[in-house]
């Protein structure tokens, strides 16, 4: 696989096809590997995200409950190297 965006097909035929494809390989798998796929996802975003922008993720995602930050900071205070 490359990097590169060229595409030889019109790109919303490759979009389409991108589309079906990702459809197949979900529909065939079973939910463990659908949710370790999702967790992997969701971890290496957020492992990328500086200190202010996972706190923003995290009051975000409980409609602006800081509560939900505070929570998880107390929960992982002891946490070390």
């Amino acid at each position: 696989m490359t990097e590169s965006t060229a595409h030889r097909l019109p790109y919303p035929q490759f979009e389409a096809i991108c589309d079906k494809f990702a459809n197949e390989i979900v529909d065939n798998m079973d939910l463990d590997t659908l949710l370790q796929i999702a967790y992997d996802q969701l971890y290496d975003y957020y492992t990328k995200c500086n200190d202010l922008e996972l706190e923003e993720e995290v009051t975000n995602h409980y409609c602006g409950d800081v509560s939900e930050w505070q929570r998880l900071l107390k929960e992982t205070n002891n946490v070390t190297a």
